[in-house]
């Protein structure tokens, strides 16, 4: 910025800074640009004046903005991210280039995805905006399991499970991980209670609502013979499963 500084009418002018005259300084008005304390001697008639009282100039400095990230800048939804100004007396945080009202702290937590700025003011000079940190958010997957066959089956049979489209699956029974088994598919063949966590973009759902499958023992034939096996006709033999 600067200040207009504008003497006394006269013939002519030499302008100074800290009392030493200011090369080139000559006209009645002088704009100054940078701190310092500026006088005046205006001359008339070949007589000139004593030095006219001094005024002080201040400049302060424009602050720079900058963004601190702690954490990481892309995350799941329900995650978030705290972004840090460099230092200042006063702040204005914005996301995609609009003031997001509120923010005038120091610090910011991002909680959606956008592209986030602060400018900060020091000594009533506002900074440019900073450099943007762009803040991506992820959805988390729902998981959701599809059944192709009976829940409820005999022994040695199986139900297909089927779990919601993802990149990435964790099946579980009765709450515990089953080793290996991390496809889309997964054929049960034991009674227990079967959910499924699936991932997308580094995001891990919730399991699933379990499904309950029941296995049922095949039973064994035998039979008990009362009686004996050979006998006369019109006899008989009792037979018992």
């Amino acid at each position: 910025g600067s200040v207009l500084l504008t003497a006394s009418s006269a013939t002519s002018y030499q302008w100074y800074k800290g009392g030493i005259a200011i090369s080139g300084a000559t006209s009645q008005s002088y704009t100054a640009t940078t701190t310092g304390e500026y006088s005046v001697k205006v001359s008339s008639t070949t007589c000139q004046s004593e030095a006219s009282a001094a005024v002080e100039v201040v400049v302060n400095p424009v602050p720079v903005a900058e963004i601190t990230v702690t954490g990481d800048k892309t995350f799941c939804d329900g995650g978030s991210v705290l972004l840090t100004a460099s230092s200042a007396t006063s702040y204005q945080w914005y996301k995609g280039g609009l003031a997001i009202s509120g923010a005038t702290s120091q610090t910011y937590t991002a909680t959606t995805t956008g592209e986030y700025s602060v400018k900060v003011s020091s000594m009533t000079c506002q900074s440019e905006a900073s450099a943007a940190v762009e803040v991506v958010v992820n959805a988390v997957p729902v998981a959701e399991i599809t059944l192709t066959g009976d829940k409820t089956f005999c022994d040695g049979g199986s139900v297909l499970l089927t779990a919601s489209s993802a990149t990435s699956y964790q099946w579980y029974k009765g709450g515990i991980a089953i080793s290996g088994a991390n496809s889309q598919s997964y054929t049960a063949t034991t009674t227990g209670e079967y959910s499924v966590k699936v991932s997308s973009t580094t995001c891990q759902s919730e399991a699933s609502a379990a499904v309950e499958v029941v296995v049922n023992p095949v039973p064994v034939a035998e039979i008990t013979v009362t009686g004996d096996k050979t006998f006369c006709d019109g006899g008989s033999v009792l037979l018992t499963a």
